[in-house]
């Protein structure tokens, strides 16, 4: 069929290929446990190439360069992220796509962090104040081990030294998803590895507010559901049976009172590291 193979899966990446019109349409994902940051190979041929990350929304015209074999375009992928790419036949103009290097070590955001239970249920636990983060399941009390809801973590932060134009702020570990604000401003909204999000030099302050509310997942407020007997399983036409022995109640039906609490909340550590824009010929 004269059917090309793409050798970018040699790199572990996985793909879709879409003819549109003349051009093509790429779904990439990088299914490695480690980072993807070089020349990718196309075996298509094109003048220019416009990359979407899905995630955060950035866009723009990425870096290409031929190749005996077709092209090559730059990509920047953490394991477990995707992007979506647009080829053209016809020199595109517009603004570049935004590849980042780390410009100096990553400095972590350390001090007294307040956490907030803001929604959620059976009932929500009381505020605290911590120096180290981790689950909020291993905090005093067991209201934290059965509530599935959010939580809202602050601190007050100095703006780091160094004269850059962007930073990366890395939340770490996270249970389950996250929202970011600083100073008042939402940055927006992580649901998967890696949790990173860049920030304008100019929109840090000398001192600065950082608010990230974290939800976790219903399996602690579904454990304490199924020790208290309560009926929750109310599907139309289904009788919601268990897959693992481990998970069969005396009913046969799935039940999850053996659970033990899943982690939850914001594990970290959080940093901030000074970044730089690479740019291409």
């Amino acid at each position: 069929a004269s059917v090309k193979r793409e050798i970018m899966v040699d790199n572990g990446l996985r793909f879709e290929r879409r003819k549109d019109g003349r051009n093509y349409i790429y779904f990439i994902i990088n299914n490695n446990d480690k980072s993807v940051d070089g020349w990718i190979p196309l075996l298509v041929n094109v003048e220019s190439i416009a990359v979407f990350n899905p995630a955060s929304g950035e866009k723009g015209i990425g870096a290409y360069r031929k190749s005996d074999n077709g092209g090559e375009v730059y990509l920047q992928l953490e394991p477990g992220q995707s992007c979506v790419l647009k080829t053209f036949d016809t020199r595109i103009d517009g603004l570049s796509y935004k590849y980042v290097k780390a410009q100096g070590r990553p400095r972590k955001i350390s001090g007294t962090w307040t956490v907030s239970f803001v929604d959620g249920g059976p009932e929500l636990p009381s505020n605290l104040q911590t120096g180290e983060l981790g689950s909020w399941t291993n905090y005093d009390g067991d209201a934290v081990k059965k509530f599935s809801g959010t939580a809202k973590y602050t601190i007050f932060f100095n703006k780091p030294d160094g004269n850059t134009k962007v930073w990366r702020l890395d939340l770490g570990q996270v249970c389950e998803s996250a929202v970011i604000l600083l100073n008042g401003k939402e940055l927006g909204t992580l649901i998967s590895e890696p949790f990173r999000i860049l920030i304008a030099d100019d929109m840090l302050k000398n001192e600065n507010i950082l608010e990230i509310n974290v939800s976790n997942l219903m399996a602690n407020r579904i454990t304490d559901l199924d020790r208290h007997n309560v009926d929750w399983k109310k599907f139309y036409n289904t009788n919601f049976p268990a897959r693992l022995r481990e998970n069969r109640g005396p009913d046969g039906l799935f039940n999850a009172s053996k659970w033990t609490p899943k982690d939850s909340g914001l594990l970290g550590p959080v940093t901030i590291t000074p970044m730089d824009f690479m740019g291409f010929e």
